[in-house]
C-alpha cells in the first residue's frame, strides 16, 4: 500500500511538473496569401511603387527612367517588360533577384509589391 501511495505521489508530481511545459502548442505557420487584384492599375498601383522605392536612382540619369510620366514608356519601349509574361520580364527578374541583380539593391521590395508588379505584367502590362 505504501508503494502504491509513493508511486501515485511521484506520478502526480511528475505529471504536474511536465504538463504545463507540454500544454503549449507551437504557433501555426501562416503563409502569406497572395492577394489577386483583378485589374491592376499602372497609375494607381505600380507607379507609386516606383515613386516610393526606385526613383532615387532611376530618375532620368539611370535607365530605365521610372519617374511619373516617363516610366511606362521606358519600361515597355526599353524591353524591360514582356506583357503577359512576368517570368520573361527583366523588370520582374530584377525586383525578385531571380536571374538579374536585385533591385532595389539596398532593401528588396515587400513581397506584396512584387506580387502586384507580377500581376500587372501578367494582366498585359497596360498603361491604365
Amino acid at each position: 500500500m505504501k508503494n502504491i501511495v509513493q508511486l501515485l505521489v511521484v506520478a502526480v508530481i511528475g505529471l504536474t511538473a511536465y504538463s504545463c511545459y507540454h500544454d503549449k502548442l507551437p504557433e501555426p505557420i501562416i503563409e502569406e496569401e497572395e492577394i489577386i487584384v483583378d485589374n491592376v492599375s499602372f497609375k494607381d498601383d505600380i507607379q507609386p511603387i516606383f515613386t516610393q522605392n526606385c526613383i532615387n536612382c532611376h530618375n532620368g540619369t539611370t535607365t530605365p527612367n521610372l519617374t511619373t510620366g516617363n516610366s511606362y514608356a521606358a519600361l515597355t519601349n526599353g524591353n524591360y517588360v514582356t506583357p503577359s509574361d512576368k517570368a520573361a520580364s527583366v523588370l520582374y527578374k530584377t525586383i525578385t533577384g531571380n536571374g538579374a541583380s536585385q533591385m532595389p539593391p539596398s532593401l528588396p521590395l515587400e513581397q506584396a509589391k512584387i506580387n502586384l508588379v507580377g500581376q500587372w505584367i501578367d494582366q498585359g502590362a497596360l498603361n491604365n
